[in-house]
């Protein structure tokens, strides 16, 4: 199967952020923009029952623990898994029209 082939669970995502009470505000490619970027979601090419969840280098872990654990609840009820993957920064172009994602090593 080739990747464009694999159909992205978007409604599943949606869901999930709206059951934590968020709404995505972007999406790119693979990626999923929440609204305060404290985290995104990626999609797994390979498999689209798996979602990877990357926080923001910035967001409070306190903060990150409460979004894990009510992404987590509902991924369950769902049918998908989600996993916790590296954080990333975000940060303008030069040009100021835009940003690059940047995704940190562990």
């Amino acid at each position: 199967m080739k990747n464009k082939d694999i159909k992205i669970p978007i409604g599943v995502v949606r869901h999930m952020l709206n059951y934590i009470g968020l709404e995505p505000t972007y999406a790119h490619q693979d990626l999923i923009f929440v609204e305060r970027n404290n985290f995104l979601i990626r999609f797994n090419k390979q498999d689209p029952a798996v979602l990877h969840l990357h926080f923001n280098k910035n967001c409070d872990p306190a903060d990150a623990k409460l979004i894990k654990q009510g992404l987590k609840t509902i991924a369950v009820k769902d049918g998908v898994k989600l996993k916790q993957d590296n954080t990333f920064t975000i940060t303008p172009n030069s040009d100021k029209t835009g940003f690059e994602v940047s995704f940190l090593a562990s």
